[in-house]
């Protein structure tokens, strides 16, 4: 519960650094070219893969029971509701959230933080709120290109295996898809890659002052991201879609 409390205080100090446009410049845009080079790679190779996956077990069952003009709604809604937000924060968690929590502990035993705290410059000003505002500002551009990936493997995929028309994929997709299946998953993104940031951050600035301590704080938060994300997840769905 300390450590909760802790996550919140510091997302509420960074964000109210960020409403009142006290943001890091620098640091701002070598974390948005982070965070993008890093992550968006291995979003793509996930839901793309996931979505052959889902593609191939759902087309064969629906083909069984007559839902052929179901399919392309069904791959394109599922990949959009629930895969695609969660892999994009499980892919920022493994390839940037690590990074930020080794970082920044190894600044704290290497007395980088001490540094910090002499020339009076805010922790959270110079190593929290770029980062948060960085991932709040690619998870809509995340979200669109992952979702645009997932449903074109989707499509190609349904077609290798079943033979679907591409229009008829399309079709079901836009007619059953609407401005709120976008606007709900983005909804997810942001709340879980926040998670993330907050999670990887505090973690690093309680971790202890030896290089042991270094890993012990990125196992710490990687395990903790991972396991929230989901039970968050468990929250979201029933609340938004029923």
């Amino acid at each position: 519960m300390q450590f909760l409390g802790l996550c919140f205080l510091n997302f509420y100090l960074s964000l109210k650094q960020i409403v009142t446009f006290k943001v890091e410049k620098t640091e701002l845009v070598r974390q948005l070219v982070f965070i993008a080079y890093e992550s968006l790679p291995m979003i793509l190779v996930l839901t793309c893969v996931s979505s052959l996956i889902i593609t191939v077990n759902t087309a064969t069952e629906l083909i069984k029971y007559g839902g052929r003009e179901l399919i392309g709604a069904a791959i394109t809604l599922s990949n959009l509701q629930e895969i695609t937000p969660i892999f994009i924060a499980f892919a920022i968690t493994a390839r940037c959230g690590t990074a930020f929590t080794a970082e920044i502990a190894t600044m704290k035993i290497s007395d980088q933080l001490d540094a910090l705290k002499i020339m009076k410059i805010n922790q959270l000003y110079y190593l929290m709120t770029p980062k948060l505002l960085a991932i709040i500002l690619l998870t809509p551009f995340v979200l669109a290109i992952s979702a645009l990936v997932s449903m074109v493997s989707g499509m190609l995929m349904a077609n290798y295996a079943i033979k679907l028309e591409y229009f008829e994929f399309l079709d079901s997709a836009w007619r059953y898809a609407s401005l709120k299946e976008y606007f709900y998953p983005l909804i997810k993104a942001e709340i879980f890659n926040i998670y993330t940031v907050i999670v990887c951050v505090t973690c690093a600035l309680t971790a202890g002052d030896s290089s042991k301590d270094v890993g012990i704080a990125t196992s710490r938060a990687s395990t903790t991201v991972l396991i929230g994300v989901v039970i968050i997840n468990g929250f979201l769905t029933p609340i938004m879609y029923h």
